[in-house]
């Protein structure tokens, strides 16, 4: 009797251990296929895609369950999840290898970095800006408390920058070696968080474009309230978009965006920047990329600060570093160029 029984009981573990990993195949998989059918403006599955990553770090034990299990169905069924990751990131899995770069041909590191408006370690802040030795550094979450400072730690590497802060109203900067030619705004909805800079690197014009989109912030509301804010601001976040690509579409000069988007790069929004501009980390990076974390920590949830580049960049290395105390990591990435 007592064998029944624990016959019985290995039988409901198997049953439900099944189960298990085909809801968690399912759960993977639908907000992907959702996607296709009704774009990422509802809230939860703004929610989904923001954090699917996390979910699929999970599949290798997934895997090992069903491989345990032996059974048809859960290995069936991871494999599909198992496909959107490799066709999504999977060639990021291995590092990219550039053949030697020829000294004749020009080059330009550029920098997209957070530097979070409360933080207070202004000193961290400019050795993590020093330390990527970037001849572009576009910078976000501008303030009088942070932007004095960081001129003074900065101006000698960057005797060029856009205006800065004098109020204490979030703002974006460009520091630059190169002398800044126009400087102009992009006139974005809801704050505008926009620098269009004109740079003249050895007597060629480049436009390189600062942004700070806006951000969802859920925290702050109770979670009957996340469905309301998620769409206002993913329909704004839309707009923004737009405005920054009808910027740079048919721009005859090289162009760079710098951005804090606040977006995930499985968006709506984020395929619409690609038809326009390429997503560095998307085309050379090695890893995940991620960029946004807890302040004090290192648990990397999101990849949101990006560098995009028109066809006249070749990215030779794009790169993640560290976070100079901030909540964002900087990005960092070296092109070659062409006129």
């Amino acid at each position: 009797m007592d064998s029944l029984w624990e016959e019985y009981d290995g039988m409901k573990i198997r049953k439900g251990l099944r189960w298990f990993i085909i809801a968690y195949a399912i759960f993977c998989t639908l907000p992907l296929i959702l996607r296709l059918v009704i774009s990422d403006s509802h809230w939860l599955l703004w929610i989904l895609n923001h954090y699917l990553k996390v979910f699929f770090v999970l599949l290798p034990i997934f895997w090992i369950g069903a491989i345990i299990l032996r059974e048809r169905k859960p290995i069936l069924f991871l494999c599909v999840p198992t496909l959107f990751f490799f066709v999504l990131y999977g060639f990021r899995l291995f590092p990219h290898f550039r053949p030697a770069q020829d000294p004749e041909v020009r080059t330009l590191r550029v920098m997209t970095f957070n530097v979070l408006n409360r933080n207070t370690e202004y000193e961290a802040l400019a050795e993590t800006i020093l330390a990527a030795d970037a001849d572009l550094v576009g910078l976000q979450e501008l303030i009088p408390a942070n932007a004095d400072p960081l001129e003074g730690f900065l101006s000698n590497e960057y005797p060029y920058h856009t205006p800065l802060p004098t109020e204490h109203i979030l703002q974006v900067g460009l520091f630059s070696r190169y002398p800044i030619l126009s400087v102009e705004r992009l006139n974005l909805p809801w704050r505008d968080l926009s620098w269009v800079v004109k740079v003249d690197v050895d007597g060629t014009p480049i436009k390189v474009v600062v942004v700070h989109l806006i951000p969802t912030l859920m925290g702050e509301l109770p979670i009957q309230e996340w469905p309301e804010r998620i769409a206002k601001r993913q329909k704004i976040r839309l707009r923004q978009i737009g405005l920054v690509i009808d910027e740079v579409t048919d721009e005859e000069m090289p162009v760079l965006v710098l951005c804090d988007c606040n977006l995930s790069e499985i968006s709506i929004a984020h395929g619409h920047m690609e038809e326009v501009l390429s997503d560095t980390f998307a085309e050379i990076g090695w890893g995940l990329g991620h960029t946004i974390h807890p302040v004090g920590t290192d648990f990397r949830v999101e990849r949101i600060d990006y560098i995009w580049h028109s066809a006249h960049f070749k990215p030779q290395w794009v790169r993640v570093l560290k976070d100079g105390m901030s909540d964002h990591n900087p990005v960092v990435a070296e092109f070659s160029w062409t006129e």
